[in-house]
């Protein structure tokens, strides 16, 4: 019960470390996307340093600014802005997971190398698929981004052999994608890729095997007893 109770300890330390020391800035990392988007680098007290796409139109933040922060797969809005063509899902759809989870990994497709031009590209996509764009590829600012987004989704497409309704669907968490929302009088969600921390595993591991330790245990004191 002694042990239980230490790795308990040590689970919550965590998650309180977690909850009360989440600080992000964002910077725009040379690939600056005209209509505000990302690509931007993200700096985190317990999540390190990572690239990050917007989940949002129209919500400014300021670069170089700590932000407090939440991971959570539920998007935070503040609110939406008017002239959405409809309210936004509040999950992180698919289709924005498989995408974000491939430029991470380098895919050029995606990004991955980081051309300007195609990161831009991704992220009006990651747009569309998140419900923020209208069906002709505009945002409310105006934009329009039919010669680019509709590329990108047939390769998408053919890629993940899923049809458009399931790319937009709720990913379910899926490749470990989530929202970074910012807070501190805005509410910016960006794209986080979650890692558990090696302590959290560790900690995790030695909490599943006390209950085999306990069984060991009773095996050896009736072999001693027998």
């Amino acid at each position: 019960m002694k042990k239980l109770g230490l790795v308990l300890g040590v689970l919550t330390m965590l998650a309180a470390q977690n909850l009360f020391a989440a600080m992000v800035t964002l910077s725009e990392i040379g690939v600056g996307n005209a209509t505000g988007g990302g690509l931007f680098q993200a700096v985190t007290t317990d999540n390190g340093t990572f690239d990050t796409f917007c989940l949002s139109i129209n919500t400014e933040f300021s670069p170089g600014t700590p932000y407090n922060y939440s991971v959570s797969p539920a998007i935070v809005y503040s609110p939406p802005p008017a002239g959405y063509p409809s309210t936004p899902p509040t999950y992180i759809t698919y289709g924005a997971a498989y995408i974000y989870n491939q430029f991470l990994n380098g895919n050029a497709t995606y990004g991955g190398t980081h051309d300007g031009t195609t990161v831009n590209n991704v992220q009006y996509t990651i747009w569309y698929l998140q419900g923020l764009l209208n069906p002709n590829y505009q945002d409310p600012r105006g934009y329009d981004y039919s010669s680019i987004v509709p590329t990108i989704l047939l390769q998408l497409e053919a890629d993940t052999h899923d049809t458009l309704a399931q790319l937009t669907a709720n990913g379910n968490g899926a490749f470990g994608v989530e929202a970074m929302n910012l807070h501190d009088g805005i509410y910016q969600p960006q794209l986080i890729q979650v890692v558990p921390e090696p302590a959290a595993l560790t900690a995790a591991a030695l909490l599943l095997m006390l209950p085999l330790g306990a069984s060991v245990q009773r095996i050896l004191r009736k072999s001693r007893t027998a």
